[in-house]
């Protein structure tokens, strides 16, 4: 697939300094920046799904169902509007 985007210049630039620093050109640190993000967001996702099966404790249970719901929903938001913002989910008590 090829696909053109637009980085915030202080984005560019990290992605600049980081590619310099492998070696590599910006579209191949890019490539691989996307993948990591890819692979985090899988690796939350079981880790999430490992902490509510062993959850035993029923508000725990419950303060990880809000926690998903709450992701759930922002992936959705963020997807629907374009937007790729990071929010941190709601705080744990």
């Amino acid at each position: 697939m090829r696909a053109s985007i637009s980085l915030p210049v202080n984005v560019a630039a990290q992605v600049r300094n980081m590619a310099k620093t492998r070696r590599l050109s910006s579209n191949r640190m890019l490539k691989e920046l996307i993948e990591n993000g890819i692979e985090a967001e899988k690796q939350e996702f079981f880790e999430l799904a490992e902490l509510f099966r062993n959850a035993t404790d029923p508000e725990e249970a419950k303060r990880l169902d809000n926690w998903a719901e709450w992701s759930l929903a922002t992936d959705a938001q963020d997807r629907a509007f374009g937007q790729s913002s990071r929010r941190g989910p709601p705080a744990f008590d």
